[in-house]
């Protein structure tokens, strides 16, 4: 079998890029043949393993590459430099959908793929469809592709046209495949659940050593939307509490900024890191007691299992995905938090934040004094069907589907 794998942004960095070069990873295991279309900043030194050079096209960003701005992120912060749709004319994206184009029809005419395997029912694999109706396409919903659905109405159309074509929709939930059925107008017989996966080899059960110190951990873009900042306020106001916050990310702008700011505040009870490598975030989960992840929107964190791999307890909002990990694993390590009444899709009511900070600053304290009587909560046995959720499980789920759309 002949993969084609499609993504409109960097193969890396984010949940998506992570997801695909799973995908690709596994799918290499099996014997099938890896190409690749996506996004890059023009100066960037991609390489994706298992997918030879003359194999991958890449739509290059910048002011020497194909399109001449950063890249469009699926998120509207990203962790390295990007704009948003909603900035875009209709002339750019019009632009932007004419490389992309190119770079599928001399991909395709060069690998000839047996099938399309796109991210995000969003514009580019709507276009991925329209080009080519006859090759079947399996898209990979992410959550972000929604949330950019529901705040661009003036890009639907253009969506739509493709995307209700689409053979197949792979969701990261029960729930969100209700909600891909009513925003795209799908039946739910073209909607399959696969889930999405951590890496089991890296991410694994470690008993956490007792301290004078709980170590608490986030890991994600440093933004608003993620609730860094009310992570970042609550702590501020705990500095008698023995606790260091590992702080792990980016982005960029004022939203990056801003909770820098914030973290100087607390002074030496937090070291922060920057973008880091898996490797090193899984060497950081086995230390840390408690990871926090107070984000407003998500399709499936994949974070939080990585977390829960490692033996961390978890502190979270209530949200679709947090509910699908939690009746997966029946885990009791994870305290759900109420969400805030939003304005948007992930931005709080001002006047919903003050009830929001203090259930979280009480969340905290009461971790804090239970980890500094037992560091370690449970152990690997009491995690349910946590292997659901391995990599290994989404793309054997994955490879189902494949082979419906081929047959």
């Amino acid at each position: 079998m002949k993969i084609l794998h499609l993504l409109s942004q960097r193969p890396d960095s984010t949940g998506s890029g992570i997801y695909l070069r799973a995908m690709i990873e596994h799918a290499a295991s099996k014997g099938y043949i890896n190409g690749l279309v996506a996004g890059i900043q023009h100066q960037d030194q991609t390489v994706v393993e298992q997918i030879p050079d003359e194999c991958c096209s890449y739509a290059t960003f910048g002011e020497e590459g194909d399109i001449k701005h950063h890249i469009i992120g699926m998120s509207d912060i990203m962790p390295y430099e990007s704009r948003t749709f909603g900035s875009m004319s209709d002339e750019e994206i019009d632009f932007y959908l004419n490389v992309f184009g190119e770079k599928l029809k001399h991909q395709i005419e060069l690998f000839s793929p047996d099938l399309i395997h796109s991210h995000h029912l969003w514009l580019v694999s709507s276009l991925a469809k329209q080009l080519f109706p006859n090759i079947p396409l399996v898209t990979t919903c992410h959550g972000t592709d929604l949330r950019q659905f529901i705040n661009n109405p003036h890009l639907r159309e253009r969506v739509l046209q493709g995307c209700r074509e689409i053979d197949k929709i792979l969701a990261l939930s029960d729930i969100q495949k209700e909600e891909i059925s009513s925003l795209y107008d799908i039946p739910t017989d073209r909607i399959d659940v696969v889930g999405a996966g951590f890496n089991t080899r890296l991410f694994s059960e470690y008993d956490k050593e007792a301290t004078d110190t709980v170590h608490i951990l986030y890991a994600g873009k440093l933004s608003s939307f993620k609730g860094v900042p009310h992570l970042l306020k609550c702590l501020a106001t705990m500095q008698e509490y023995p606790y260091h916050l590992h702080l792990v990310g980016s982005s960029t702008g004022e939203q990056l900024q801003n909770c820098l700011a914030l973290a100087q505040k607390l002074g030496d009870k937090i070291t922060v890191y920057g973008a880091i490598a898996q490797t090193d975030l899984a060497a950081l989960m086995k230390k840390c007691h408690l990871f926090v992840f107070p984000s407003f929107f998500e399709g499936l964190p994949l974070v939080i299992l990585e977390a829960l791999a490692s033996g961390c307890r978890v502190i979270t909002n209530e949200m679709p995905g947090t509910t699908e990990i939690i009746l997966k694993t029946g885990t009791r390590r994870v305290e759900i938090l109420t969400m805030p009444r939003l304005k948007t899709i992930d931005i709080p009511h001002h006047d919903a934040i003050e009830s929001y900070e203090e259930e979280l600053t009480a969340a905290l304290k009461r971790a804090i004094q239970e980890i500094s009587s037992k560091p370690f909560f449970e152990h690997s046995g009491t995690l349910g069907d946590i292997d659901y959720f391995s990599w290994q499980q989404v793309f054997k789920r994955t490879e189902d589907n494949y082979r419906q759309v081929l047959n």
